[in-house]
């Protein structure tokens, strides 16, 4: 059976969406599933939180088709980046597969192995990123409640209708995630209620705190939900986690 594709999507870096990926990533592989982190960021901040040396990766892989996976811990693995990324997307634009290089290379048998296979796209809408909607099933969105996170919503959306009409019809939004959220100053929560009023029930119920603790576990390579038991950030974790499965489940029924 063919892996589902999840791509975290927002037009602005620093939004949150690696560590969505890296943490649900987490979950998910606790609960038996068998999940592989993509990372086709050129800067490699995914590979960089969660492995210390890079051999093969993607570049690799799409360029002399050399698979390389690493495993990170049990059920989940890392196909990594490095900056080759870059100059290898500088040159596939002139390739008659630009767009579309990513449908043929996620078909490989190796692949089929994964339950999910998350994709960690660059900022911006180049060509990997491209490549990357083209093949992904499903979509999540996460965003920061903040004037400069607000700014840009309706691109993201107006974004995917267009990936929807000219790449991938199949294309589903599991949800908008809210990442670094501080509810104490009253912007803040007046912020958090624009953003439900405009996308609605596709916001998550669960949500991360906004805590120093996401960069130092990012820094050990470990996982939120690897803290003490007790740990706040670990059970909100756990809770995004718990409802991407559901609404995972609520799609495929």
């Amino acid at each position: 059976m063919r892996p589902s594709i999840i791509l975290c999507i927002n037009q602005k870096g620093g939004i949150g969406k690696t560590t969505t990926e890296r943490e649900t990533g987490f979950y998910l592989a606790s609960k038996g599933k068998n999940v592989l982190l993509v990372d086709s960021d050129p800067q490699g901040n995914l590979t960089k939180s969660l492995i210390e040396n890079v051999g093969c990766g993607l570049y690799d892989a799409l360029e002399d088709d050399i698979l390389h996976i690493t495993k990170v811990r049990d059920n989940l693995s890392l196909l990594s980046a490095d900056k080759r990324l870059s100059a290898f997307a500088d040159r596939l634009t002139s390739e008659y597969d630009a767009y579309t290089r990513f449908k043929s290379f996620f078909r490989k048998e190796g692949f089929n192995q994964f339950d999910y296979i998350f994709i960690d796209i660059p900022p911006g809408f180049g060509v990997l990123t491209i490549n990357a909607l083209s093949i992904a099933d499903y979509i999540m969105i996460p965003l920061t409640p903040s004037i400069y996170g607000m700014h840009g919503s309706n691109d993201i959306m107006a974004t995917i209708d267009k990936a929807r009409k000219q790449l991938n019809p199949d294309l589903k939004i599991l949800g908008v995630v809210l990442i670094c959220v501080d509810e104490r100053p009253t912007i803040i929560k007046e912020i958090i209620e624009e953003i439900i009023k405009s996308f609605g029930k596709r916001v998550f119920n669960a949500y991360l705190s906004r805590s120093i603790k996401i960069e130092e576990v990012i820094a050990s390579r470990i996982g939120l939900i690897e803290l003490d038991e007790d740990h706040k950030l670990k059970e909100e974790a756990i809770k995004i986690g718990e409802e991407l499965l559901k609404r995972l489940e609520a799609h495929n029924d």
